[in-house]
C-alpha cells in the first residue's frame, strides 16, 4: 500500500504547501492532540508532516496510535509494521505499538512486543508493564504477579504497581501484604478516590471494618460515584468475595 493510498480520505482538508510547512510545529501540535485525548485531531497536522517528510518516524508513530484510537487499527498496524522495520525505531515506538496492540486485545502480539523491549533493554518499565496488563487479561495471576513484583523494584514510588499488586496479592489470599501495599498507594496517590477505595475493601476484608469505613467514606465524599460500590464492598467483602474484575489501569 502506497502511502498516497493509506492516508487518503483521513481527512478533506488541504495539506499546506511543502514551503510553508514547519515539521516541529505540526508535530507538537499532533503530540498536544493526542495527549488529550483528542485523536481525529491528531491525524491532519500528522498526515501535512508526512508529506514533506515520509518516513518521519515520531509522526508515523503517533499516527498510528491515533488512528488505533479511533478504531482504524488495521491501518495503525501497517503503519507500526513499516516502523519496526527501520533500524532507528526505538523502544519508546515499541511502547506504543504493544499499548495499541493490548487495547485491540491482540495479544500474542503484543506480547512478542514486549518481549522485544525487554531484550533490548532488560530494566526497562514499560515492557513489564505491558506484560503484567497481558497476564491480568489473560487470567494468569502468577505471571501478572511476577511481573507485577519486577516493576515494583523498578518504579517503587508509582501507586498504579502498588495498586496492581496488592490486587494480585489479595486474589491468593495474601491479604497483610495486600494492606500494606493498599496504604503505599493511598499515600503516593495523595487523596485519590480509588486508592482510599481499594484499601477499605482490603481492611473489610481483613475485618477491619470501623478503620475501612473511614476510608470508603473519604472515597465518596471525593467521589460521589463510588457509592454504589462501597454499598456492595460493605455487603459482601469478605476474602472469598475479593475478585479481580476488568483490567487494570493504563499505568500497569
Amino acid at each position: 500500500m502506497t502511502s498516497d493510498k493509506l492516508f487518503h480520505g483521513m481527512s478533506q482538508r488541504p495539506a499546506k504547501r511543502v514551503e510553508e510547512v514547519e515539521v516541529p510545529a505540526l508535530l507538537d501540535r499532533a503530540r498536544k492532540a493526542y495527549a488529550e485525548n483528542r485523536p481525529s485531531e491528531a491525524v491532519w497536522p500528522l498526515r501535512c508532516l508526512l508529506t514533506v517528510d515520509p518516513r518521519h518516524v515520531d509522526a508515523q508513530v503517533i499516527l498510528a496510535g491515533a488512528l488505533a484510537r479511533t478504531n482504524a487499527v488495521g491501518i495503525a498496524n501497517i503503519l507500526f509494521a513499516r516502523v519496526n522495520k527501520l533500524e532507528v525505531a526505538e523502544t519508546r515506538h515499541w511502547r506504543m505499538h504493544a499499548s495499541v496492540l493490548i487495547r485491540a486485545r491482540q495479544l500474542n502480539a503484543a506480547h512478542r512486543i514486549s518481549r522485544k523491549i525487554l531484550v533490548k533493554t532488560p530494566v526497562e518499565a514499560a515492557g513489564f508493564k505491558s506484560l503484567a496488563r497481558i497476564a491480568n487479561l489473560l487470567g494468569h495471576n502468577d505471571e501478572a504477579r511476577g511481573f507485577l513484583s519486577r516493576l515494583n523494584i523498578l518504579v517503587p514510588n508509582d501507586p498504579n504497581i502498588a495498586t496492581g499488586l496488592a490486587r494480585s496479592a489479595m486474589m491468593i489470599g495474601a491479604l497483610e501484604e495486600a494492606e500494606t501495599l493498599c496504604r503505599r498507594a493511598a499515600d503516593l496517590s495523595k487523596g485519590n478516590p480509588e486508592r482510599l477505595f481499594d484499601l477499605g475493601r482490603v481492611l473489610r476484608a481483613r475485618g477491619k471494618f470501623v478503620e475501612a469505613d473511614s476510608f470508603l467514606d473519604r472515597a465518596t465524599d471525593l467521589d460521589p460515584s463510588f457509592k454504589i460500590s462501597v454499598r456492595v464492598v460493605r455487603e459482601t467483602a469478605i476474602d472469598a468475595d475479593f475478585r479481580f474484575n476488568g483490567e487494570p489501569t493504563d499505568g500497569v
